[in-house]
C-alpha cells in the first residue's frame, strides 16, 4: 500500500520576498504570541519548508511516505489584491511544478489560486492543471478575514 501524505506545505523565497515587498508586511497573517511561540518551537523552519530536495525526501523516507501533496500554507498570495494576486499566484505556481517535476513519482502538487478574483482563478486553476500538471487547487480556508461560507461572499460585489 502506498503511503501519500496530504497538505504538505512549502514555501518559496522568491514568492513569500515578494509578497513582502508588494504589501510591505510579513507574508504571515498576524498570529498571537502563543500561536508564534508554538510554531518557532514545532514547526518547520522556512528552509525546512523551502527544501523539496534533501531533508523532506529523508524525512519522507523515513516516515515511510512515498508520495507528498505539496501546496503553500500560510506565504500565500491567495489573499491579495488581485493586482499582486495574480502574478504571484502564476510565480508560486511555477515553481510548485518545477519542484514536482523535480520529483515526479515523490510529489504532487496542489495550485494556489487568488481569490479575490473569481475569473482569473479560474484561468490560472486551467493553467496549472493543464499547462503546469499540477492535481488540484488548495485554498485557505478564508478571504479577507471572511471564511467562504459567509454570506457576505456569496453576494455579487461592485
Amino acid at each position: 500500500m502506498r503511503l501519500i501524505a496530504t497538505e504538505e506545505h512549502i514555501e518559496s523565497a522568491v514568492v513569500t520576498a515578494q509578497i513582502a515587498a508588494a504589501t510591505g508586511k510579513s507574508a504571515l497573517p498576524p498570529l498571537s504570541a502563543g500561536l508564534l511561540g508554538y510554531m518557532r518551537d514545532n514547526l518547520p523552519t522556512p528552509a525546512e519548508m523551502q527544501d523539496t530536495t534533501t531533508d523532506r525526501l529523508a524525512y519522507m523516507d523515513a516516515q515511510g511516505i512515498d508520495l507528498a501533496v505539496l501546496s503553500y500554507g500560510n506565504s500565500s498570495p491567495q489573499n491579495l489584491t488581485p493586482e499582486v494576486a495574480i502574478r504571484l499566484c502564476q510565480l508560486a505556481n511555477d515553481a510548485l511544478a518545477k519542484q514536482v517535476a523535480s520529483q515526479p513519482t515523490r510529489y504532487a502538487g496542489l495550485a494556489v489560486l487568488l481569490v479575490g478574483d473569481p475569473q482569473a482563478a479560474a484561468m490560472e486553476l486551467s493553467r496549472a492543471v493543464n499547462e503546469l500538471g499540477l492535481r488540484g487547487v488548495l485554498l485557505k480556508g478564508n478571504y479577507q478575514g471572511k471564511f467562504f461560507d459567509d454570506p457576505f461572499l456569496s453576494k455579487p460585489q461592485p
